[in-house]
């Protein structure tokens, strides 16, 4: 990204969209052969451990924390359908905080068997990650004060590092979003200048940074940005409407065609499997109930669900497939 003008992406991002439609598709496909081939080969037998879930504290309404850490439960839209999930294998399971920037290390080491949290799926993720059928659709958006200073000595993006809001800021800057401030974001060849953006370990660090001034512009999806600005009091920024990315989420597990999970043991390499099929079948039986309904309304309140969510539920019902 960093390396491309701002226009020549925004262009190359309209040419390859069927191509990485079916891309996706593609490898989305061959890694379900190699799961279902792996779990026909697998032998390895043994008492279950506890299930490992990847949570995060800091993306309402999807998956937050509630009380300080040490004792701390965590609560959204992602956590209550993952403990339903969970709850219908009936297998012991823990909850381990992660954040943007480590939540795929722990996949690689074992130490989390699968993320409970806003992870998109994307094509380059394919390549080391595994993921369920989608759970949910949104878009990356932006909050900025409601009146701009541009002579104020602020950074003029924040994001939280390690997510596609990285590479939105082209986006955005394509769609007009940062008007004339959009020389201070990229130099003469169409590179992101470094001085320009801060990055944050957290969306609460990021959401603070924006009402305290320290950044103009803050990144993030759109029904991210709107949870966190219900936490926040006496701060005076403007929530755009619109979306600029399709960001679709999935629970996230190591793919069984990456490097890390060869280097698994081989009973944590059937355990991970295993569950990954478990979860899906879960997945799939949720899609035909209307229980969506009742635990969109819990999380998103007086929120009406967009034509586009709506549509995206209702492909997964098979009840009246021929």
């Amino acid at each position: 990204m960093f390396g491309v003008s701002g226009r020549s992406q925004h262009y190359l991002v309209i040419s390859m969209k069927n191509y990485l439609k079916i891309e996706v598709i593609r490898r989305y496909i061959r890694l379900s052969f190699v799961l279902v081939a792996y779990l026909i080969g697998s032998t390895v037998v043994g008492k279950a451990d506890a299930i490992n879930v990847g949570v995060r504290a800091d993306t309402p309404p999807f998956s937050s924390r509630l009380g300080e850490k040490e004792n701390s439960t965590y609560s959204g839209f992602l956590i209550e359908l993952c403990t339903k999930f969970l709850g219908a294998l009936n297998e012991p399971y823990k909850l381990v905080e992660v954040r943007a920037g480590n939540r795929f290390d722990g996949l690689r080491d074992g130490s989390v068997d699968f993320l409970c949290e806003p992870t998109s799926l994307t094509s380059d993720r394919l390549d080391e990650f595994a993921f369920t059928f989608p759970l949910f659709v949104t878009g990356l958006s932006y909050a900025r004060f409601q009146e701009v200073d541009i002579t104020r000595k602020s950074k003029v993006i924040g994001l939280v590092a390690n997510t596609t809001a990285e590479r939105g800021m082209t986006i955005l800057a394509d769609g007009n979003v940062f008007g004339e401030l959009v020389d201070n974001i990229f130099d003469q060849h169409g590179s992101i200048i470094e001085q320009s953006t801060s990055l944050f370990p957290s969306h609460v660090d990021g959401i603070t940074a924006l009402c305290n001034g320290d950044v103009m512009y803050y990144i993030a999806d759109k029904d991210i940005l709107y949870g966190l600005v219900e936490r926040v009091d006496n701060c005076n920024i403007y929530l755009a409407r619109e979306t600029f990315t399709r960001e679709i989420y999935a629970l996230t597990f190591l793919s069984p065609l990456s490097v890390d999970f060869k280097k698994l043991p081989e009973q944590q390499k059937s355990k991970i499997t295993k569950l990954f099929w478990r979860i899906q079948k879960e997945i799939f039986s949720f899609y035909q109930t209307s229980e969506i309904d009742i635990i969109f309304q819990k999380y998103f309140g007086n929120k009406v669900m967009s034509d586009e969510l709506r549509k995206f539920y209702e492909i997964g019902n098979t009840k009246h497939a021929q």
